[in-house]
């Protein structure tokens, strides 16, 4: 276990696009039991703060790709069939910090940000064979322990939240299985 300090400002992203229409592919990982203990703590603290939007970790997930491209069946197959996915496969993370994103509604998005070399070239490898366009021009694995995280008093808020969440020891690494690729809805 080892304790992270959050960053102290707004992090933006660069972006090529939003997208966050209805048609197009999403892949996502589902954290292992294990990690849902220490995200479930993170949860509790932000939802006794008074953090409405705590996403709870039965629906935590790290998105590995979100594109407006759909994927046929045959794609969806070829995919499944490469090698790259395994049914039971775990993915690792190595948590990086908390920190705060604007995102493209202003409404504010507390994350816990992670480093995944397998994630990543999971995003690499569905981006480069499928041609997918994406709304960020890097890829960024991360959990989002609260939506909405503005509401509750602003950026001040959120810092508070934070310092609180850097209180809990942090794992090592976190790990993720159940990879999906469906399309949007």
């Amino acid at each position: 276990m080892r304790m992270i300090e959050s960053r102290k400002t707004i992090k933006q992203l660069k972006v090529t696009a939003y997208y966050t229409g209805k048609e197009g592919t999403y892949s996502s990982v589902m954290p292992t039991s294990q990690s849902a203990v220490y995200l479930k703590a993170c949860c509790d603290i932000a939802r006794d703060m008074g953090f409405e939007g705590a996403t709870s970790p039965f629906d935590m997930h790290v998105t590995v790709i979100h594109s407006k491209k759909g994927l046929t069946l045959a794609e969806q197959h070829a995919a499944w069939n490469s090698g790259t996915f395994g049914v039971n496969q775990q993915y690792a993370a190595t948590p990086k910090h908390f920190t705060h994103w604007a995102g493209h509604d202003e409404t504010g998005y507390l994350v816990l940000e992670l480093d995944s070399p397998e994630l990543s070239k999971v995003n690499k490898w569905l981006r480069d064979t499928f041609d997918m366009p994406v709304s960020f021009d890097e890829y960024k694995a991360h959990l989002t322990i609260v939506t909405d995280a503005y509401a509750k008093g602003g950026v001040d808020a959120v810092e508070k939240l934070i310092a609180e969440l850097n209180k809990i020891p942090m794992p090592d690494t976190l790990t993720f299985q159940g990879l999906r690729i469906e399309d949007l809805k």
